[in-house]
């Protein structure tokens, strides 16, 4: 069954309203039905998405909401499409001429780095970095769920990847200089996520604060 485009408008809008202005998401929810029996729920639901998303930078649920966001957005899916990139064009077993930018965009000659000793690892090489990709989009979803301990999870099966695909280029003699690029990434996303967790956590401790304010 699948759920009107209004409603999932509706829900969004009352999504993104903080604790305190819960009393309008109600408002807001028990007069979409009489917008829906007028044939007025899209323009009204739009019109809650707008109004509840012009208040996000003033309040603090708000203001935190359009950071995490924007980490998603900015840092850790660019981070998940290069490193699908990357495993499609054979990274680390491929040497690309022109530069990096070359590399992720298919361009330059291609050259293989491997022995004929070593070519029985590239499949296991590609899984890595595979998984590396998946772990950096349940990275992100997690993120915005704030589920900060799978988050921490998703970092540490990250670190995992990193570590086996850094010793196992070591073992067999592939340059793993470039790693080093894949592994500052990781340091940026874990002192980001953990900023991002801490602030998260003093709102939630305000609002028990308040909640514990308003009972006495």
């Amino acid at each position: 069954m699948t759920v009107p485009v209004p409603r999932w408008l509706l829900a969004l809008a009352i999504r993104s309203l903080p604790a305190h202005r819960q009393v309008w998401a109600q408002a807001m929810a028990a007069e979409f039905e009489s917008a829906e029996a007028d044939g007025q729920s899209f323009s009204f639901a739009l019109g809650c998405l707008y109004g509840a998303w012009r208040t996000l930078p003033d309040h603090g649920e708000g203001r935190f909401a359009l950071a995490n966001h924007a980490v998603v957005l900015g840092l850790l899916v660019p981070m998940a499409t290069i490193l699908m990139m990357a495993a499609l064009f054979g990274f680390p077993c491929v040497e690309v001429s022109h530069g990096l930018l070359a590399f992720l965009t298919g361009d330059g000659a291609h050259s293989s780095l491997l022995t004929p000793g070593t070519y029985a690892l590239a499949p296991a090489l590609t899984l890595v970095m595979l998984l590396l990709t998946m772990g950096q989009v349940l990275l992100g979803w997690w993120a915005l769920d704030r589920d900060w301990p799978r988050v921490a999870a998703a970092m540490r099966f990250n670190a995992a990847g990193l570590t086996t695909l850094a010793s196992v280029s070591w073992c067999i003699g592939l340059d793993a200089t470039s790693l080093f690029v894949l592994l500052g990434a990781w340091v940026v996303e874990a002192i980001v996520l953990r900023l991002l967790a801490g602030w998260h956590g003093g709102i939630v401790a305000s609002e028990g604060a308040g909640a514990l304010h308003d009972m006495a």
